[in-house]
């Protein structure tokens, strides 16, 4: 069963001039429940928009985001409804998203509490996560007499991890992480990136992992969805997808990782830059950058190609018809 459904999600700002933006130009994703979902893509592609659209944080101007099958509303000056407590957000920076003059202890019962109301109106939560303070931190990996600290008290490791305990005091079926590896050195972003997925395979909680670092995705993500500004372009199985991309951008972005070893090889950067998503070129958005474009791409956009069981692909180079000719012209 789907928990997390974004179906053709739009989310449309506007400049100080009045100009629209669309941040994210109609994108489909769903997350099932034990599943990570990496969501990856340059600075500006609209990840973060998206992230914030798919837990009510900022309102869709078209589709649908659903969780567990009932439609997620935008948030205002309320709490969130009872009903859409098991849907949690982790934030990049945790010292932001955390109280600084509340202790641990305080922030993570919060959750609990909440998660107390839910139960007692007659919800259910598909997810059982220990039951007191002290048990939730050592789930995130942190000892006892963390409680009775202060977040200024800790490091940034420790305080996302705070950030995941009160997330998972609520009781969630899905997470949705934007971003929550990028403040924390390159050790402790392996020991947080491993606990998502312990978490993820033993309290089957579904996750959406927003991130510009396509190693850590690799590393835990079950599946991977590339967004280049506003779109997304190809989905897939991840390790399918990093053994033999389609997409010129998935390609791009994956070659652009370093390598180690015998075989190690320096990143290839990829030429240009995004365009201002309020004018976006014409065609494939991804056309002005591409050394396979073609007449077609300028002109039209591609529509999404089935390659394969769950593979979805939003390039011409992924239409039977094209490769079929550039096969015949090769041949010739």
């Amino acid at each position: 069963m789907t928990v997390l459904e974004l179906t053709d999600v739009e989310v449309t700002y506007k400049r100080g001039d009045g100009t629209p933006v669309r941040a994210v130009a109609g994108v489909s994703l769903a997350v099932n429940p034990g599943e990570i979902v990496g969501l990856v893509g340059e600075t500006g592609c609209g990840k973060s928009s998206l992230a914030r659209a798919a837990c009510g944080l900022t309102p869709v101007s078209g589709g649908t985001v659903s969780f567990e099958g009932r439609p997620v509303r935008a948030l205002g000056a309320r709490e969130r409804p009872a009903e859409d407590l098991g849907l949690q957000l982790v934030m990049q920076n945790p010292y932001s998203s955390l109280n600084p003059r509340r202790r641990v202890e305080q922030q993570v019962a919060d959750g609990m509490r909440r998660a107390g109301q839910h139960a007692a109106a007659g919800g259910e939560h598909p997810v059982r996560v220990p039951q007191t303070v002290q048990e939730l931190l050592a789930l995130v990996g942190l000892p006892p007499e963390t409680a009775r600290r202060y977040p200024y008290q800790l490091s940034g490791g420790q305080r996302q991890r705070v950030a995941l305990a009160r997330a998972l005091a609520a009781q969630p079926s899905v997470i949705v992480l934007d971003e929550p590896l990028s403040a924390l050195d390159v050790s402790v972003q392996a020991q947080v990136a491993n606990l998502l997925r312990h978490l993820a395979d033993e309290l089957r909680v579904g996750m959406l992992l927003i991130s510009h670092d396509l190693a850590i995705v690799h590393h835990i993500a079950d599946r991977t969805a590339v967004m280049y500004l506003g779109r997304l372009v190809e989905s897939a199985p991840t390790r399918e997808l990093w053994s033999s991309p389609v997409h010129p951008y998935s390609s791009a972005l994956i070659g652009a990782i370093p390598t180690t070893g015998s075989v190690g090889r320096l990143p290839e950067a990829l030429a240009g830059e995004v365009p201002d998503p309020a004018s976006p070129p014409s065609g494939c958005r991804f056309h002005p950058r591409c050394v396979h474009r073609m007449d077609q791409c300028q002109v039209t956009e591609p529509p999404d190609f089935g390659h394969g069981s769950g593979w979805q692909v939003a390039c011409w180079l992924a239409d039977p018809a094209v490769s079929a000719a550039l096969a015949s012209s090769e041949e010739a």
